[in-house]
């Protein structure tokens, strides 16, 4: 028989069993755990959140018990988990961008509650990405002439044309290939060629042995260049040559250049054929576009490009818009049209269409209406975010055109800083274009591009011979042609 002592110790230790049971009400309910599914679609380029009802174990969010897959192919998609400070949210980070337009499956199952009261059984989510950026892909990537930068393009016919490089040598397309037409040692950079016919020419380089900018000009299809004009301590970069206006030796063509710190014009006379300077105007940078509506060439609108100087001596010689009413044998400022010095600084395209506005692009994702061609500036924004916005050249748009036969379409074309490799800035090429004479802008793709059409190098210039016939310009060679 048991002591009489040790059973009086086993009840005391049940009864006491029986009291700490009783401080839990058995009735009450059990709080479940419970995820709400994201709802899309889902950006890209950032985490995913799962929101939680409760608090969960940080110990059972992990890579087996959170799943996200491509719903169509059902290959995981690899990512980082993390868990929020509230201990509610579980983020999901890929490790790439997520693919536009697609469904994503997410799996949550054994997340247990912080205090372990309860699980979660298995929730399936499907969700939707973004759609793709480019809602147009009517672009067409022709082979390269070169590997450099491409400054300036010339279309004489739908399927010829010429192209300048910054590396100096001009292209010629012919066929489907492209043939070296000229190159000159002594010259450092060309800037821009113009063809008024198919045997009529002019082209804009900087010779670094006689620091002067340089006009060249063909009369045989580029057989043979000459030169026709040169400025001492002056860069000659853009062109505008009018072949509706050619009759004869009456051809109408003016230039623009200039430096860091002044915007120079130059005209051409019709009767002699010879350039001469006819403004120059200090306290801003070189002419970096110009033009004129359809059939008006005596009303023009030029935009120069703006300068900044870093420490120790900061200053900003900020982009300012001119006009002529005269043919371009004088310039004046437009009043209250330049270019914030704070973020735009340089304004890089401008365009007269026929009712009389005027378009600018430039700096920091810029584009500007000059209602009637005159200020303030209506400003437009075409929905790309700057990567840093006190670089005004993380996102910048470098020319805007419409065309000549249907002045209600165009083009605005820039780049856009995507990120560094090796600390060189990588760029991203857009291209925008408009049907109702720019009141609405719609991003456009390239044919067999990543990023279903959006990845292509940075472009430079638009070349408009009408609403069907555009060539694109850029970076690495690049030249684009309109397929719509």
């Amino acid at each position: 028989m048991q002591p009489r002592p040790i059973r009086l110790l086993v009840l005391a230790a049940l009864l006491a069993g029986v009291v700490v049971a009783c401080d839990d009400d058995p009735t009450a309910p059990i709080a479940t755990l419970s995820l709400v599914c994201p709802t899309g679609p889902l950006a890209v380029n950032a985490p995913i959140a799962l929101n939680f009802s409760q608090p969960v174990q940080a110990s059972t969010v992990t890579g087996a018990n959170v799943v996200v897959t491509d719903a169509g192919s059902g290959l995981e998609i690899p990512g980082a988990l993390a868990l929020g400070a509230d201990g509610r949210v579980v983020t999901f980070s890929p490790s790439s961008p997520l693919p536009f337009g697609t469904v994503l499956g997410i799996r949550a199952q054994n997340i247990l509650t912080a205090n372990r009261a309860t699980s979660l059984g298995v929730v399936l989510c499907n969700v939707l990405t973004a759609p793709p950026p480019i809602a147009e892909v009517v672009w067409d990537r022709l082979d390269s002439p070169t590997g450099t930068a491409l400054t300036g393009a010339s279309l004489i016919s739908p399927d010829s044309g010429w192209v300048s490089s910054f590396a100096v040598p001009l292209y010629r397309r012919v066929g489907r290939g492209w043939e070296v037409r000229f190159n000159q040692p002594y010259f450092i950079s060309s800037f821009d060629v113009q063809f008024a016919s198919a045997l009529h020419g002019w082209a804009t380089h900087f010779d670094s042995r006689n620091l002067r900018g340089v006009i060249t000009e063909t009369r045989n299809g580029g057989t043979s260049f000459d030169t026709a004009f040169t400025m001492f301590g002056r860069d000659i970069r853009r062109l505008l040559v009018d072949s509706a206006a050619f009759t004869g030796n009456t051809l109408f063509a003016l230039a623009g250049g200039g430096t860091n710190t002044n915007a120079t014009f130059f005209k051409r006379n019709p009767g002699n054929g010879a350039w001469s300077m006819v403004t120059d105007v200090s306290g801003t940078s070189s002419i970096h576009d110009i033009d004129h509506a359809p059939n008006d060439t005596t009303t023009l609108f030029a935009v120069s490009s703006g300068f900044r100087i870093g420490p120790p001596f900061p200053a900003t010689y900020a982009a300012r818009t001119f006009t002529s009413t005269n043919g371009g044998a004088s310039w004046t400022e437009v009043p209250n049209a330049r270019a914030d010095t704070g973020s735009t600084v340089a304004f890089h395209g401008v365009a007269r269409r026929t009712n009389g506005d005027v378009y600018v692009t430039g700096g920091n994702g810029f584009v500007g209406r000059l209602p009637g061609g005159n200020a303030p500036f209506t400003k437009i924004n075409l929905g790309i975010v700057s990567r840093d916005t006190l670089d005004f050249n993380a996102l910048i748009y470098n020319d805007v055109q419409f065309a000549p036969d249907n002045n209600n379409i165009g083009w605005i074309v820039g780049a856009q800083l995507i990120g560094f490799s090796g600390g060189v800035p990588q760029y991203q090429g857009l291209v925008f274009g408009t049907k109702d004479g720019g009141a609405t802008w719609t991003r456009q793709g390239v044919r067999g591009a990543d990023e279903y059409g959006a990845s292509f190098p940075a472009l430079n210039q638009l070349e408009v011979l009408s609403s069907t016939k555009v060539w694109i310009v850029g970076d690495g060679g690049t030249v684009l042609s309109l397929n719509p």
